[in-house]
């Protein structure tokens, strides 16, 4: 991370070059922001990204980032995504001592994780968050949701990229985007869970 700005270089580089000035993209995961801040570079400031981080001490430090970077085209909605419209308490990830903030899970936080391992990934010394989830459609204006408004976003006229990676969630973001992706037919680009789990084993389209 210190030396490249991200985990992955290469994926990094390959999701920019799908990119062009002038495009709007959805981060969902943003995480740190390793993904979101080449983004917001290559689609200038006439582009938009629209970064979703559901966990607050992760959104503040994207926002860091991005002010750091001096970028003006990135916003961040106080919001997660999945299949529809929810909300529910979770454990927010901890950062006092070494731990792999990209594993954090918004839902079903504990499941198939060691004792050690959960102890690692969450802050067990504070409350847990109250997380409020949309879906993208509402997110996006696509289907009318009440108080979405509020959220500041810019209006959207086109979409050529969704990046996700929710550990888990990948399908519930992507069925509740069914109608963004029908209206503007953009590149996705998800992580797969049960594939890596499974060693290749389970597509898990």
């Amino acid at each position: 991370m210190k030396q490249h700005g991200s985990m992955n270089p290469l994926q990094s580089y390959e999701m920019q070059s799908i990119l062009q000035p002038g495009d709007t993209v959805i981060d969902v995961g943003a995480n740190l922001g390793c993904y979101t801040l080449p983004f917001a570079e290559r689609v200038g400031a006439a582009g938009k990204v629209i970064a979703v981080e559901p966990f607050r001490w992760l959104r503040q430090i994207v926002a860091s980032n991005v002010a750091i970077n001096g970028l003006s085209n990135v916003w961040l909605p106080p919001v997660g995504l999945g299949a529809t419209r929810a909300s529910w308490e979770a454990r927010p990830p901890q950062f006092k001592f070494f731990s792999s903030p990209g594993g954090v899970k918004l839902h079903q936080q504990q499941q198939d994780m060691k004792p050690e391992e959960v102890m690692q990934m969450y802050d067990w010394d504070v409350a847990p968050e109250r997380i409020t989830v949309l879906t993208m459609d509402e997110l996006l204006g696509v289907v009318p949701a009440a108080g979405v408004e509020l959220l500041g976003l810019p209006p959207i006229d086109g979409l050529r990229l969704i990046k996700i990676d929710v550990e888990g969630m990948e399908k519930e973001v992507i069925a509740g985007a069914r109608h963004v992706v029908q209206m503007f037919k953009p590149i996705i680009w998800s992580e797969n869970v049960a594939y890596f789990s499974s060693k290749g084993l389970t597509l898990n389209y």
